[in-house]
């Protein structure tokens, strides 16, 4: 998304955000202080519009919410048919052990975390299970209310990958 556009949804007065239909409008103010506004079209893309003006004069039932660029680009994902997703952008992970307040060794790990941020500006994290692999987690979140006890240390994706070894290998001595 573009920084120099400030984004918003045009929705029916009477529906929230994201309920109902909800049109994707961006407006850019230039160096001569004129306003540009656009309405993003699926198979278009972005093409003039007073939809915005429209919507934040009153006059035609709907309303204009400003939105910030991550939760327009999920908007216009959705509106293209595309799923929104929450993997990093960049595709790289900040991997940690659970670890309990005595232990420091990755394989002596209660748990391995990886945590990241969304392309939408969300805080997300996964912990690996044997069974499933990465599924959702709070764990960071629970560690550092105190709802549960120890503490995470940063490691090396490569030591994630030896935990995933040792737990695999202590599945199968049991």
């Amino acid at each position: 998304m573009d920084p120099e556009y400030r984004y918003y949804a045009i929705s029916l007065r009477e529906n929230e955000v994201g309920v109902g239909p909800t049109q994707v409008c961006r407006r850019r103010v230039d160096d001569t202080g004129e306003t540009h506004d656009e309405l993003y079209l699926t198979g278009s893309g972005w093409v003039p519009t007073t939809e915005l003006t429209d919507a934040q004069s009153g006059d035609r039932g709907t309303k204009a919410t400003e939105l910030s660029p991550g939760t327009a680009e999920v908007f216009i994902d959705v509106q293209d048919g595309r799923p929104a997703s929450f993997e990093p952008k960049d595709g790289k992970y900040t991997y940690y052990a659970w670890m309990d307040d005595d232990k420091f060794s990755v394989d002596d790990a209660r748990g391995v975390i990886r945590t990241w941020t969304s392309p939408q500006g969300y805080r997300m994290e996964n912990k690996y299970t044997f069974d499933e692999g990465w599924v959702r987690s709070y764990l960071r979140q629970d560690v550092d209310t105190d709802r549960k006890s120890g503490r995470l240390k940063e490691i090396t994706e490569e030591e994630a990958a030896r935990f995933k070894e040792i737990v695999d290998a202590r599945r199968w001595q049991a």
